[in-house]
Formats: structure tokens, sequence, C-alpha cells
């Protein structure tokens, strides 16, 4: 994982405080959660963390994430899912992995005005290949970039990053 270049937050740390805060949004709403970990102590591979979902019997999966890249002016947010040609279990849920991913980009992106990179095919990922449910990894933003690491790790950004992560699982089921 990326290390933000401004923070020097690590992207497992600012992934797991993202992911909690987005859980405890969600609980408020109604909505049960399953996290694939709660602390940082946890060895759990992307196959075994896609598995645990599986079982769970949760109807999406969202999987949290912040880009780097070489270049630091690169930025925005993008979310990637699988296309119905990933040979995976991926690929039986890719119109409405597609969906969840067009709805929970631009809400995001709406809520907390970071650059739309849009939605990105990847069938090379296997936490989402694993997935029997529809599945999404949301690039929040880019580590490698100072603006955005440190807009990425401020409190009441990460609040307006989850309103729009919200806003856009609430799309995505109907209920916005």
């Amino acid at each position: 994982g990326a290390t933000g270049v401004a923070t020097g937050i690590p992207e497992y740390k600012f992934n797991l405080t993202i992911a909690k805060k987005l859980r405890s949004s969600l609980l408020k709403k109604g909505y049960a959660v399953v996290m694939s970990r709660t602390s940082h102590d946890v060895k759990l591979g992307n196959v075994a963390r896609a598995k645990k979902g599986n079982k769970s019997g949760a109807d999406i999966c969202i999987r949290i994430h912040a880009d780097s890249f070489s270049n630091s002016s690169a930025k925005g947010a993008s979310v990637l899912y699988a296309s119905s040609s990933n040979p995976y279990y991926a690929g039986k849920y890719a119109k409405k992995s597609k969906k969840l991913a067009t709805k929970l980009s631009n809400s995001y992106c709406k809520a907390t005005g970071i650059y739309n990179r849009g939605i990105v095919v990847r069938n090379d990922l296997t936490g989402t290949n694993w997935s029997k449910m529809p599945t999404v990894l949301i690039e929040c933003g880019f580590l490698s970039n100072p603006t955005e690491d440190r807009k990425l790790n401020n409190d009441s950004f990460q609040s307006k990053m989850v309103k729009g992560m919200v806003n856009g699982i609430d799309a995505y089921f109907g209920y916005k």
C-alpha cells in the first residue's frame, strides 16, 4: 500500500479509518454491515476476505482504498469493477457492479468536490474476482498528491467522503 506524502499516514490505516466511519453512518441508517477487518492486526488475504463476505450474505461489497502514482500531480477518485467478461464469480455480477460503481463514483465526487476519474473495468483484482455479489473498489484519492493526501486524512473532509459513499449506496438501492 501507499503512504501519504504529506501526512505520512499509511494506506492501510487510512482505509480502516474510512471503513469504520462508513460502517457507523450506515448502521445509523439501518443497514447491516460486515467488515473484513476492524483492527490492523488481521492477516486475511484478498481471497479470504471475499469468502468472508460471501458467507455473510451481504448484498454488496465495497472495498476502500487510496491511490498512488509516481507523478504527484495525479488526482481524483475512481471506482473499479469487474466486467461481464471476467472469468471468475465477479463476471456474473458485472451489470450490478457497474451500477454500484457509477452511483458511488458520482455521489462521492459530488459530496467531496474531488475530481471524478470515473469508473474503471478491472478483471485482475483477486478480492473482486472471488466475490459472489456486486463488488467495487473505490480509490478515494491520491496519497501521492500532497494536497489530496491532506484532504483525505482530514476529519471534516472524511465526513464528506462518508456522506458521498452513503449517498451512493442509497442511490444504488433506490433510496434516493
